[in-house]
Order: structure tokens, then sequence, then C-alpha cells
């Protein structure tokens, strides 16, 4: 997952502002990121019986699939990634339980979850943070998504550029949403061949 650091603030008015760094170039030794002097939020340290159990399935998929688990890899390091404690500061939902707040995101069928590194993570594009919510195109994408795709398939074809977009998708989520589930559509049509 890569290291990321942002900030949500609102004014008085109700103006939302947020900054998103992610460049490791970025990062200073303090751990301040040198271009918004922002601290990140501290990762949480998964337990060593945690981290030895999600190092064995990994070795264990990587022996099964190595080519599959390779792509999936890099498709992952292409997009940007919060955890869940992040995912509910951007949602502004509590973070008392941020596992059980996003799991019931997900079995709505709201968001796109992936582990990396032993831990849940969630593409970034995903969240409208000024709206403090997941862009409601996202639910629609998975509900529309065939059985035969899966969600890293999905994300690859999200943050992938577009000649007709002149843009990877993700980034039009928010402003052309109808015409980004309509591409999906027609994405998803069988070939026909005769």
């Amino acid at each position: 997952m890569a290291d990321i650091a942002f900030s949500v603030t609102r004014d008085p008015s109700g103006s939302t502002t947020v900054r998103v760094c992610a460049s490791p170039v970025a990062w200073s030794g303090s751990g301040d990121c040198r271009r918004c002097s922002q601290t990140p939020p501290a990762p949480a340290s998964p337990s060593p019986a945690r981290t030895a159990s999600a190092s064995r399935r990994e070795a264990r998929r990587r022996r099964l699939v190595p080519g599959c688990a390779r792509l999936q890899e890099r498709i992952l390091a292409g997009a940007l990634m919060v955890d869940q404690a992040q995912a509910c500061e951007l949602l502004g939902l509590s973070a008392a339980n941020p596992s059980a707040t996003m799991k019931r995101k997900e079995d709505k069928r709201e968001i796109l979850r992936f582990t990396a590194d032993g831990r849940a993570a969630y593409p970034l594009f995903q969240f409208d943070v000024e709206g403090r919510r997941i862009h409601p195109a996202m639910a629609r994408l998975i509900a529309l998504k065939p059985r035969t795709w899966s969600d890293f398939r999905l994300l690859h074809w999200l943050t992938r550029p577009r000649l007709d977009f002149g843009a990877v998708l993700a980034e039009r989520l928010g402003v052309e949403a109808d015409a980004v589930i309509a591409a999906f559509e027609r994405e998803i049509v069988p070939a026909e061949h005769g």
C-alpha cells in the first residue's frame, strides 16, 4: 500500500479542503510531507502472528498462480489506497471500529476492497471527499459487474487511460458518472462473432 497523507478540513461556510500527498519522494526524514507539511496518519502495526499468517497465505497464493499474483500486485501498486481507518475519516464516519464500519459498506456492495500487505485497502478514487461519501457510481458499477469480472478487472478497467475520455475513468467518477457507467455497459457486452 502506498504511503499517503491527507487532511480533510471544513471551514465555517461548509467548504471542504482536502490535501493528499502520495509521492514517496515527498516524505522527509521526520515523516512530514515536504509539499504540504502534513504528518501522515500513524499506520497500525499488525500483530506478529497476523503478519506470519498473512505471509504464509501470500506465499501460498504466489505458488498457486504466480503470473496472476504479479499482475494483481502491479494493479494494486498503480492505485492510491487507503486503509479502513483512513476510509472512515474520508467518509466522516466514526473510527471507533473501522473494520465493522467498512464491512457494512462492503456488504452493501458500495465499495471495492482489496488486501494489500495483509490489510484491507480501498482505492482512493472511490471516495467523494468533498461530499464525504463513496461516489454513487461505484455501487452501480459493482452491481453491473458480470460474474466473469473480478474486482481486480474492474479496478484495472477504471485505472487505465481511455482515449474516449482523455483521462483515466476513475478520475471522471465525480464529474461524468453517467458517461463512465455507459462506457462500462458497452465494455461488458459480450463480443458477438459471426
